[in-house]
């Protein structure tokens, strides 16, 4: 297979693989664009090449979370600095709560306070009343003074 192609295919694929744009790869190796085009139809140059990025993205994926580890602590203290030394509160304050959220904390929700007005059942009853008697006229109007009932004893 990979051991068939010549040495301007395998150094086309390699390129290809580092993300070259097409054009400089053919530049690159000698050949026209549109020769190019015509090796990427070869069976054999199209297995290469899904082979070849199939080994780029494995060893990608195996290196980003070794990578990752390797920054974490350099990042954390690059944090742990802004949180205890930036001029801008803001800075200070984001910082602080980047290192809370990173460790597990969450944030405090914040709650809207409501207030609950418990009518007498003798008021419910005056205001069902009210509202019965708007019902019947059809014709909303401006209520001055609720009008006088007999309370429940």
């Amino acid at each position: 297979m990979i051991m068939s192609l010549d040495a301007r295919r395998l150094q086309a694929i390699e390129l290809l693989c580092a993300g070259m744009p097409r054009k400089q790869v053919a530049e690159r190796v000698g050949v026209s664009y549109p020769g190019l085009w015509n090796w990427g139809q070869d069976p054999e140059f199209k297995e290469a090449l899904a082979e070849r990025h199939r080994q780029v993205k494995e060893l990608v994926q195996s290196i980003v979370p070794m990578r990752l580890a390797e920054e974490a602590e350099a990042s954390l203290n690059t944090v742990v600095e802004l949180r205890d030394n930036a001029r801008s509160e803001r800075v200070r304050l984001t910082a602080s709560q980047d290192v809370l959220d990173r460790a597990g904390f969450s944030p405090v929700h914040k709650s809207i306070a409501a207030t609950v007005h418990v009518l007498s059942p003798e008021v419910v009853e005056l205001l069902k009343g009210v509202l019965a008697e708007e019902a019947t006229i059809g014709q909303p109007r401006t209520i001055t003074a609720l009008p006088e009932r007999a309370l429940p004893a």
